[in-house]
């Protein structure tokens, strides 16, 4: 086991102890509730408002469906979801991109408590070493969102927000799980408050022998390690707020390398003594203060950083050492004009870093302002409009604009619509790695349209939302004649989203997607690498008493690799079953891939088969 994991179940222990005298029955609050209600985003207006109301497309996680589905990572539980796509690359802590409608992995903006934790370096978040663990809600807005969250948000934003105390108490839960492919996994996590604060802290360690990258017979399996820490603490200040968090993150993957493979490609080869490192860190500080009753301020100073370390006696191009880091100062003020009207006012300011050994040492630094105006009449229709200009030390400024509407009649139609444009800056990679980097690169652009219907039958218990999308992606960096980094690519991504979500009785939830997307590289007319043709979702929820259950089918079709090479398409099938044995103590078999489905989600890279584990879970 890797030496902080070893460390964390220590601490681990030292949590059971404190909360063992806690109260039994509190554990119900740890049960997962199946429901079908309004959910509140706040991410794609930046405020607060019912999903209801948003023109744009919003997806919404809580606590509970993580805590139902008891899966591993974030990726897991955004795979059943329409418009996201996942690819991993191999076993568990391998290479994890998320696409959002047909953009690239760099084109989806992640925010951990509001700290953007995309890498300065390549643009794009590995979702490899993100547990799903301490988290309250999950927000995933599609498409161009970059006149409120600026670069990255060119394709969509998810947003993660983690998990918080309540004044009135302690409670948490300690997780043992053990599972296929010698899976371990520990977890203890601890909530409470009292009289103006509160606190939440988590700890948990996952091990896993792995699978071999390399699709090829006898490969040496792929051992990975990970220990996480998340804490974060919120006390009442005057009349505001202040929050902190901090998130810690330290895994270690054997890998496989890349070269000729026996078959007489290239590809992923088994590599017995490479290894792989990320040390990660999320930070953040923010402070809430209601001037007056009309206006409302909030600061923010978040901080991430990586070190990605690769290590191999045998093969000098598998040593690396990668750093990179981004501190983000952030001022947001909402004024409450009238009744109907909101606007919204911000500034930011973004210094980025990265080092790469034997390669550079460099940065660029990003201001911003920003503006919206919401208009809004109750729940039945609201309106916005948006503009952003940001400034970069490198190619100058780029301005953006967000128009959204929704309008809702009494019958349970609602329309909703949204238009904007986004921008992704150049990575330090492609502004400056030698041979290869290029100073005179401008951003990445896109223009996105979407139009909604939503329709709600059955006093409520069953929803119909239909959307169609277009994005444009002009000024796309590609490699020039001279193999230099340059703005020579466009692409489009045009498709239609389809969810539907039941409730025929209490305790019964039914959810189904289907996606699709028509991602093509102008240049080429070549489909766009492994983002499907169509991909459908179904997904069942259960609770009775003492048993829940959630089943997923996931089925994709249509995908290509780079250079157009089809990948096969497949059928994937998750079970979770959980059983409450006691108030405080339940326990749970989850199934990945139940009918052990052969397929690749990146070409040569071994997908897992049948994945089995079983879990006990104390609450209290």
């Amino acid at each position: 086991m890797h030496p902080t994991s070893r460390s964390l179940m220590t601490a681990l222990g030292l949590l059971a102890a404190a909360a063992l005298p806690a109260e039994e029955a509190a554990g119900d609050r740890n049960q997962p509730q199946t429901t079908l209600r309004e959910e509140l985003t706040v991410v794609a207006d930046r405020l607060e408002v019912p999903r209801r109301s948003s023109g744009s497309s919003v997806t919404v996680l809580e606590a509970a469906d993580l805590v139902r589905s008891e899966k591993l990572t974030v990726a897991e539980v955004l795979r059943t979801l329409p418009g996201v796509e996942v690819s991993r690359t191999a076993g568990p802590g391998s290479v994890t991109s998320v696409f959002l409608r047909g953009g690239s992995s760099a084109f989806t903006l992640v925010l951990i408590d509001g700290v953007r934790v995309n890498s300065p370096a390549t643009g794009s978040f590995d979702f490899a070493d993100l547990p799903a663990d301490a988290i309250e809600r999950i927000e995933i807005v599609r498409g161009p969102q970059s006149t409120l969250y600026g670069s990255e948000a060119i394709g969509g934003v998810i947003a993660i927000t983690t998990r918080r105390g309540t004044a009135g108490g302690v409670e948490g839960s300690l997780l043992a799980e053990a599972g296929s492919d010698g899976l371990g996994r520990l977890r203890g996590e601890v909530y409470g408050g009292g009289a103006g604060f509160d606190y939440g802290l988590s700890l948990s360690g996952a091990s896993s022998d792995g699978i071999s990258a390399a699709a090829v017979a006898g490969g040496d399996a792929d051992a990975y390690d990970n220990a996480t820490f998340t804490g974060r603490a919120g006390f009442d200040v005057g009349g505001g707020r202040l929050d902190l968090n901090l998130r810690l993150t330290d895994a270690e993957l054997e890998v496989d390398g890349f070269g000729f493979t026996p078959g007489g490609g290239f590809g992923p080869v088994d590599d017995p003594n490479a290894s792989q490192s990320r040390r990660a860190l999320v930070a953040g500080v923010r402070l809430t203060v209601p001037w007056s009753r009309r206006i409302t301020q909030s600061f923010r100073l978040g901080r991430s950083s990586e070190e990605l370390d690769g290590e191999d006696p045998d093969t000098v191009f598998n040593n690396f050492a990668i750093d990179a880091y981004l501190t983000g100062v952030e001022t947001q003020a909402d004024v409450v004009l009238s009744e109907r009207a909101t606007l919204v006012l911000g500034a930011a300011y973004e210094d980025r870093g990265a080092r790469v050994a034997g390669g550079f040492d460099d940065g660029a630094d990003l201001a911003s302002l920003f503006g919206q105006l919401r208009l809004a009449w109750g729940e039945r229709a609201a309106l916005t409009v948006g503009l952003r200009r940001d400034d970069h030390q490198t190619f100058g400024g780029e301005t953006t604009f967000r128009l959204t509407g929704s309008y809702a009649w009494s019958s349970g139609t609602r329309l909703h619509a949204s238009a904007g444009s986004g921008f992704r800056a150049p990575s330090l990679n492609e502004l400056y790695f030698p041979f290869f980097g290029n100073r005179d690169l401008a951003p990445e652009t896109s223009v996105g349209v979407e139009v909604g219907v939503e329709q709600r039958f059955a006093g409520d218990r069953l929803r119909v939302d239909v959307t169609a999308f277009d994005n444009d992606f002009d000024d796309l960096i590609g490699v020039g004649p001279d193999f230099r980094a340059r703005n020579v690519d466009r692409a489009t991504a045009r498709g239609v989203e389809l969810a539907l979500s039941y409730r025929p009785a209490a305790g019964l939830v039914l959810a189904a997607s289907h996606t699709r997307l028509a991602a093509e590289d102008e240049a080429t007319g070549l489909r766009l690498p492994r983002r499907p043709r169509d991909r459908s979702t179904l997904r069942l929820d259960f609770d009775h008493r003492r048993l829940s259950a959630s089943a997923a089918v996931i089925a994709v079709a249509g995908r290509a690799d780079v250079g157009g090479v089809d990948l096969d398409d497949y059928v994937r099938t998750d079970l979770t079953l959980r059983y409450r044995l006691s108030a405080p103590i339940s326990l749970h078999l989850r199934a990945e891939n139940l009918l052990d489905r052969e397929y690749q989600e990146v070409l040569g890279f071994t997908t897992p088969g049948r994945q089995l584990a079983a879990g006990l879970r104390y609450a209290f």
